[in-house]
């Protein structure tokens, strides 16, 4: 066959040529058309992203074999070989045949070669299938184009609802941390968290306030700022609870203290507990801190009270026993000062049993005296009530109080002039203030120890009466005070609790009847105590006296007696 040959040669070839061409022409139509309708098709489910693969396939696979029918044709045509025409182009191909790929004259040209042979029938295949699918891709490009604006409008509308659904979820999130940071504040309950490996310490603001911090603390040195607001002596206790929850992953409850910024002592209780990440390994501790200071206050107010009752119980226990031993002593003493003051009578003034005489009388008045301690005890004693200056009662046994002092303390006085007058039995008054003073200077072991009395008046609330020890029903208003205070060794809880007791005592030698008889005083003088005291740093004794609205009478320094009065005569004495 001849290199020179033509595809428009009309060698009997003709209608071959043309049908190459025609094929050439629809296969690309099709694949052209596949590929559109691929690309058109809407995006519904998985049937439509089956077949736009599918369809996508198939145009690669029409495309593909077209190109290899038309090279098989060209070498059957030309005696070209295929493998010289891969990777070439339509120009070298024009040169190496010799011809011009030109379209002249093709509208004379019958559109189907005659003949019913393969290559007819695949003609007529890709005509009709290239004009379906062509009218298909721009028919779904149509439907595409309405299905996009409905798709895009549906997800505009859930784009909406979401972000809705994220602001109320925003906002739910929002009132539950308010919700749990306000429940926190009512329970004083607060939380934190330590992730072990990042090492980072998270903490509510309720456990914030409960160490007396605020958010402003919050930084890299947060943790350290909480270790120095707890008590120097629960330290070494936090610490240890701190590496025993590492070391047996577990945080058992634990009570300490901690100092805020005020001064305040607050009691809290923490407990947590371990967290374990996928491997097994402990990643976080989380705590909770409960703020327990007004249950210990109440707890302690409540033994406080408990103890008060007690106290009240035996003082009336031991009143009921002091009365009648005081009694049966009174009747025995009339007997011995009655006869000795009828023996002084009888004797001259240089006679020899006259001193040993006054020794007995003596005696007998220390007696009598005793009694009338004892009597107090019980309620029975005798009180010489009137309206003083409470500054004036306590200056007046000043060398007595520098005595009871003693050598190991400093006494120092701060008087308020002018206070308003109380109304008391001056001498009882007198032997409470000797008795605290006596009681302090017990207690202290160092040498530089101060103790220090002071008078003035305050207005008490009703708050301030409440937490006060061994207080009837007062009205709020102004108190005149007497204030004991010294620097010693403090009491602890227990000795604090047991005062007042009758005949407690933490010194051997002593009775134990100090402080009862001060108790005793101030409940028959209707005043009331308030204590601070407090282990190590001293102990402070406020003794209080309501405003008296009677004026004050002149009082002597010196107390005046009638002279003895003397006769004949019988007497007769009843005593009950």
């Amino acid at each position: 066959m001849e290199s020179n040959r033509s595809l428009f040669i009309d060698d009997g070839s003709w209608s071959e040529n043309l049908r190459l061409r025609q094929i050439s022409i629809f296969a690309f139509l099709l694949a052209v058309g596949l590929s559109l309708l691929s690309r058109n098709l809407p995006n519904h489910d998985g049937v439509y992203e089956i077949a736009k693969a599918s369809l996508s396939l198939t145009a690669v696979t029409v495309f593909a074999v077209t190109s290899m029918f038309l090279l098989w044709k060209v070498h059957q045509v030309w005696s070209i070989r295929i493998l010289s025409l891969v990777g070439g182009s339509f120009l070298i191909l024009s040169q190496t045949i010799n011809c011009a790929i030109v379209l002249t004259n093709i509208e004379t040209q019958p559109l189907f070669g005659g003949g019913n042979s393969w290559d007819v029938v695949l003609q007529d295949i890709l005509i009709w299938s290239g004009m379906f699918l062509i009218l298909a891709a721009f028919y779904f490009s149509t439907v595409n184009a309405n299905t996009i604006k409905d798709l895009l409008a549906k997800e505009r509308e859930e784009l909406k609802n979401e972000i809705e659904e994220r602001i109320r979820s925003q906002e739910d999130l929002r009132r539950s941390q308010t919700l749990l940071s306000r429940s926190q504040e009512i329970a004083h309950l607060g939380s934190w968290e330590w992730d072990f490996d990042s090492g980072s310490f998270q903490i509510s603001d309720e456990a914030l306030r409960i160490f007396g911090l605020s958010s402003r603390d919050r930084g890299e040195d947060l943790a350290l700022k909480i270790e120095k607001r707890i008590h120097p002596d629960d330290r070494d206790k936090v610490r240890a609870a701190r590496e025993d929850a590492i070391n047996e992953l577990n945080l058992p409850p634990i009570r300490y203290r901690v100092i805020p910024t005020d001064g305040t002592v607050r009691h809290i209780e923490s407990e947590g507990i371990i967290l374990f990440d996928k491997e097994g390994r402990p990643s976080r501790l989380i705590a909770t801190i409960l703020d327990l200071t007004d249950r210990i206050l109440a707890e302690e107010e409540r033994e406080d009270l408990i103890g008060q009752i007690q106290v009240a119980q035996k003082l009336e226990s031991l009143g009921i026993f002091a009365g009648g031993v005081a009694h049966d002593l009174n009747n025995q003493l009339l007997t011995i000062m009655g006869n000795s003051d009828m023996i002084l009578s009888e004797l001259g003034p240089d006679q020899w049993p006259r001193q040993m005489i006054r020794e007995i009388q003596t005696s007998g008045e220390k007696m009598s005296d005793l009694c009338n301690q004892m009597l107090a005890f019980s309620g029975k004693g005798r009180s010489r009530s009137e309206s003083v200056n409470l500054t004036d009662v306590v200056r007046s046994i000043d060398q007595m109080l520098r005595i009871s002092a003693s050598d190991r303390a400093v006494l120092e006085l701060f008087f308020e002039e002018s206070p308003p007058p109380v109304e008391g039995d001056v001498d009882q008054i007198q032997q409470a203030v000797v008795n605290l003073v006596t009681n302090a200077a017990e207690s202290i072991e160092n040498e530089d120890a101060v103790i220090t009395i002071r008078t003035g008046s305050l207005r008490c609330s009703r708050r301030y009466l409440a937490e006060a020890h061994y207080c009837g029903s007062y009205e709020e208003g102004e108190y005149v005070f007497v204030e004991v205070s010294d620097t010693g060794a403090g009491m602890d809880r227990e000795t604090r609790s047991r005062m007042f007791d009758p005949f407690f005592t933490t010194k051997p030698e002593k009775r134990g009847l100090g402080m009862s008889m001060v108790l005793l005083v101030f409940l028959a003088n209707h005043g009331f105590i308030k204590k601070k005291k407090k282990k190590g740093y001293g102990t402070t004794v406020l003794m209080l006296f309501p405003v008296s609205t009677k004026p004050i009478r002149s009082r002597g320094t010196q107390r005046t007696f009638d002279p003895a009065w003397k006769g004949t005569g019988q007497v007769l004495v009843v005593d009950d």
